[in-house]
């Protein structure tokens, strides 16, 4: 519950969590590997006298308890992000793929063919960043890339037959990291809601 103290009153409200995917050849991240300091700092902002402790909410009584490390909402996001990456980086070294290209494919042996811009929706990611991902999974063979005759703007990926033989040698990988991770499938499923609450709230924010 949320306490009361004699000068102040917590609110909590968390709209916005960035994520961000780098892949520039020399280093692969996670799905929350960023969470950008000013994306913190909002929720400092909000929150800066509370602090979460066994699913319980509290004041706190001096305002730089919000910099310690145990009070941070963000830090077990990144420090997870940091464990899972390092989970799935020997599977998908047999794929010869990064992170951020193993996602770009999964879309798209559910799609086989979509444009860029439902692409970037799915993966939350910017053209900036998916662009070079595209780029280094032409040349591994696995998509096709053309412009839209009706729009040049608009980019239209296709899943090469190369690609769909990917997919099955890939279908053990999310079993595999299923057994790396200690959770229920009950605590999953939770776990599982609340980030995507936070990610469509990002969505519904940017409108």
């Amino acid at each position: 519950m949320l306490e009361n103290s004699q000068n102040y009153r917590a609110k909590i409200h968390i709209s916005i969590i960035s994520v961000v995917f780098l892949d520039y050849g020399y280093k692969n991240k996670f799905y929350f590997k960023q969470l950008s300091g000013r994306i913190c700092n909002k929720i400092l902002d909000k929150m800066y006298r509370v602090r979460y402790n066994s699913g319980e909410v509290k004041i706190l009584d001096n305002k730089y308890e919000a910099l310690r490390l145990k009070n941070q909402l963000c830090f077990p996001l990144y420090a997870v992000s940091n464990l899972i990456t390092r989970r799935y980086k020997p599977l998908l070294d047999e794929l010869d793929l990064t992170y951020t290209q193993y996602i770009v494919m999964m879309v798209l042996w559910e799609e086989e063919k979509v444009n860029e811009k439902f692409l970037c929706e799915a993966l939350h990611l910017k053209s900036n960043t998916v662009a070079p991902l595209l780029k280094k999974l032409e040349a591994k063979g696995y998509i096709k890339k053309r412009k839209d005759e009706g729009d040049e703007r608009n980019l239209i990926i296709t899943l090469t037959q190369a690609g769909r033989e990917l997919k099955e040698k890939a279908v053990c990988v999310p079993e595999s990291i299923a057994k790396e991770v200690s959770l229920s499938g009950e605590e999953a499923a939770f776990l599982y809601k609340i980030l995507y609450k936070i990610l469509d709230s990002d969505r519904e924010n940017k409108g």
